[in-house]
């Protein structure tokens, strides 16, 4: 049975037996116990000649956290020790939790928990730092206090069978001291860096590397499972050169993958061709078209 049969059976199911997200219950518990550090983000261009480093936050020792990974019905489990020198709070879309984590801080030199379900239904969400400057501006989580959060479905999973995950994250870097330049050398936007980072994620746990040099690994004929995010101020269009996106639930192929701000999807790609192919995002006229790359390896590596 092919993706798309198995798809159609899927959605065959949940009509015939009115599932609700919210009622599963694996009685598992993902847990993830991360460090909060100051940190810094090294800004590279298409030829990967660095741009500037950036202040910012890493999880773990890496800039932007690890993905959270689980099934649905899962209770997913997050503590954060918090070594840096900002309080934070956090929140998560695509799971639920009590009310009373919306309260929850985690101050220089302590450690908090938050507990949320996986019962929103599958798909590609965030998890960043909720709070909010005076100006409106979260500039923690666009300084890499954020992550993606991934919740499968084991009928999708079955369909698309992917290899791994890549996860495509669109961040408008916060950083009040930093010019962006458009190829005449004239002043673009203040405060506000447009940047694609990657991150691979391999295994059952979700293990993350976020790839520094923007360059994420994969083989030719994997299937990796794309992860899309945007936060900060702009939209965003992914495009994969060379590659078509087929959309999740349907299966159908896609030239583009719209993002508006703090949105989060995802997509399949079948690899058949090796190589260096780009990812990247022209936010708008105005600016820089944003890029990173995937290797996809041939048979001999």
């Amino acid at each position: 049975m092919n993706a798309l049969m198995l798809l159609a059976a899927a959605a065959c199911i949940s009509w015939e037996t009115g599932l609700d997200p919210a009622s599963m219950d694996t009685g598992v518990t993902r847990a993830y116990d991360v460090t909060l550090t100051p940190g810094f983000h090294t800004l590279l261009d298409a030829e990967g000649t660095s741009l500037g480093v950036l202040d910012g936050f890493h999880l773990d020792g890496e800039f932007i956290g690890p993905a959270i990974v689980a099934d649905l019905g899962d209770t997913v489990e997050f503590t954060l020790t918090n070594t840096a020198d900002d309080a934070v709070a956090l929140s998560a879309d695509g799971l639920s939790g009590t009310p009373s984590q919306d309260q929850r801080i985690a101050r220089p030199g302590e450690t908090a928990t938050w507990i949320w379900k996986a019962d929103q239904g599958p798909g590609t969400f965030l998890y960043y730092s909720s709070m909010v400057d005076e100006d409106g501006t979260y500039s923690q989580a666009r300084s890499g206090l954020l992550g993606v959060v991934v919740v499968r479905d084991f009928v999708e999973d079955a369909a698309w069978d992917p290899t791994h995950m890549v996860n495509a994250i669109f961040l408008d870097l916060y950083e009040p001291a930093f010019t962006w330049m458009h190829p005449e050398d004239e002043p673009l936007v203040e405060g506000s860096v447009p940047s694609l980072v990657l991150q691979e994620v391999r295994g059952t746990r979700g293990h993350t590397t976020t790839r520094e040099d923007g360059v994420a690994t994969a083989r030719d004929g994997d299937v990796i499972r794309l992860n899309a995010a945007s936060f900060g101020t702009a939209e965003h269009a992914l495009y994969f050169e060379g590659h078509g996106l087929h959309e999740a639930e349907t299966g159908r192929t896609l030239s583009v993958l719209g993002l508006a701000p703090g949105e989060a999807s995802r997509v399949y790609v079948e690899l058949d061709s090796p190589g260096m192919w780009p990812l990247y995002s022209r936010v708008d006229e105005e600016h820089l078209t944003t890029t990173a790359w995937l290797h996809i390896e041939g048979p001999g590596g």
